[in-house]
């Protein structure tokens, strides 16, 4: 979209007054965008133009920016985020997101319009803070922007039928400069109840690291609720990508997101919005951990859908296992070589502190290799390359069955990725009409040509362990690919063989 059709409300707030642009494209009706952020001067000139509702129905994206609260030279340069930052950043937000939606909630009869949200401080922007002055890196890391249930009325966030469509993946960056601050997942649980038109959404999710386990178990269980609490009486397409990765130490002990005998919540979650009556196109990038729960058939409507999934179980399990026989304990660990660039300094300071600080000199600083052993990535033990039938299978068999149930006569693309250091499995089922599966350069498959498929089909690829240990495609999976595809439209291959069935 151009500027020549966008409504800056933004760029005008240091004069205090309305831009002769701004004015003429609203005499001419020549605009479909309209910029603005929650300082309010900003708010007030969108006041003053949209007050007259017959120019409502022109507007067809909103871009806002939510002002965070100004953080000081020193704090930038040595310090991460304080719990108190984190407040009064989720109180900033929380109220910006009400003074939006308080003007939005009057703009009832119109609909279709697409939202997209950045929250930034001025001292994210190195032209706005002092000269010189680098932000530490990695201090907004996992301090989450959050809803301020204080700063919200009774009934929570008013209702705004006129936004169908949300994009808070470059919630970081109104500038050309990220700062890296993340949405906790209960903002995008309140948002989505609030919009009851809701079409499409996509944002970004990012899970604290394993070292700190509290937080990590409470915004997975968050991330779960927006799956789970809002209506979704219109949602057609859901784009999320998870940003976590799989231990390198893969010996380690796993967390266990679920009580002993519990249903997992994220996997029922996932579940629910995969069999919505609207539902057309479901991605889901990173790395989920998920039950094969997660699959029932999928909703009438449901054409595409992509997982991508962990190589851990919801339950604190792995889906692979190792040969024991493999590990030598006087062999040296990648970890200990790794150690010796250490100097004795940091050594003696391997301690992970809760970092809370005041606005003292003293730098804030995780030492490395003590972050490293309590995120499960050292010492590095990336041995599992053999898929655990009791495990492995049902995740399988349980996307499988999904597509064999679904009744949406425009299923065509469902792909499930599993990726580990020593193995991958790709998973893809394609329908009629589709583009055959090239699949990757492997010398044991065989050319295929441009011509689109006659019959649904079902494609394995594998690599790694998948290969080495010339897994079986099992007699369950084969039964449930079987039942959409029929005998002889399963292809499954791997970097140096066919794969076979049971």
């Amino acid at each position: 979209m151009t500027t020549s059709e966008t409504l800056d409300f933004v760029s005008s707030t240091d004069v205090g007054r309305l831009s002769r642009v701004v004015v003429s494209r609203v005499e001419a009706r020549s605009f479909s965008r309209v910029r603005l952020n929650s300082c309010s001067e900003s708010l007030r000139q969108f006041d003053d133009i949209f007050s007259n509702p017959d120019l409502r129905s022109l507007v067809k994206t909103i871009s806002y920016d939510v002002v965070l609260p100004v953080v000081s030279d020193k704090r930038l340069k040595n310090k991460f985020q304080s719990r108190r930052e984190v407040a009064e950043n989720s109180a900033a937000f929380t109220q910006a997101i009400l003074e939006l939606f308080t003007r939005l909630s009057s703009w009832q009869q119109y609909k279709g319009v697409d939202w997209s949200l950045t929250a930034t401080s001025p001292s994210d922007d190195p032209i706005l803070r002092s000269p010189g002055i680098k932000v530490k890196y990695d201090r907004n890391h996992f301090k989450y922007i959050g809803i301020d249930d204080s700063v919200l009325p009774p009934g929570g966030l008013p209702s705004v039928p006129c936004i169908s469509s949300f994009n808070f993946e470059n919630l970081d960056c109104s500038t050309s400069c990220h700062s890296d601050r993340m949405l906790h997942p209960d903002v995008i649980c309140a948002i989505a109840r609030a919009l009851p038109c809701l079409e499409n959404a996509a944002w970004e999710t990012f899970m604290p690291p394993r070292r700190m386990a509290s937080q990590r178990q409470e915004v997975r269980a968050a991330l779960a609720q927006v799956f789970l609490r809002p209506a979704f009486p219109s949602l057609a397409s859901l784009n999320i990508r998870l940003r976590d990765h799989d231990p390198r130490n893969e010996l380690a002990e796993l967390e266990s997101f679920v009580q002993d005998g519990a249903e997992d919540d994220l996997s029922l979650g996932i579940r629910r919005v995969s069999q919505l009556s609207t539902l057309v196109t479901l991605n889901l990038n990173g790395k989920w951990i998920i039950s094969p729960q997660a699959f029932g058939a999928f909703g009438p409507l449901v054409a595409s859908v992509f997982i991508s999934v962990s190589s851990t179980t919801p339950d604190g399990k792995w889906l692979l296992d190792y040969d024991p026989s493999d590990l030598e304990e006087d062999e040296e660990d990648e970890d200990d070589a790794y150690s010796e660039s250490w100097d004795s300094a940091e050594a003696e300071d391997d301690v992970l502190l809760d970092l809370d600080s005041e606005n003292s000199d003293v730098e804030d600083r995780l030492p490395e290799k003590a972050e490293a052993m309590a995120n499960l990535d050292l010492p590095s033990k990336e041995v599992r390359f053999n898929p655990n039938s009791e495990l492995f299978t049902p995740l399988l068999v349980s996307i499988a069955n999904a597509v064999a149930k679904s009744t949406s006569t425009s299923l065509r693309d469902v792909r499930m990725d599993f990726s580990a250091a020593l193995a991958a499995l790709h998973l893809i089922y394609l329908g009629v009409g589709e583009q055959q599966h090239q699949g990757f350069t492997y010398l044991s498959r065989p050319t295929v040509g441009d011509k689109p498929l006659e019959r649904p089909k079902w494609y394995i690829d594998g690599s790694g362990g998948i290969a080495g240990m010339k897994w079986k495609v099992p007699a369950e999976l084969r039964r449930a690919m079987e039942e959409k595809v029929g005998k002889d439209n399963i292809d499954g291959y791997t970097d140096s063989r066919t794969i076979e069935m049971e």
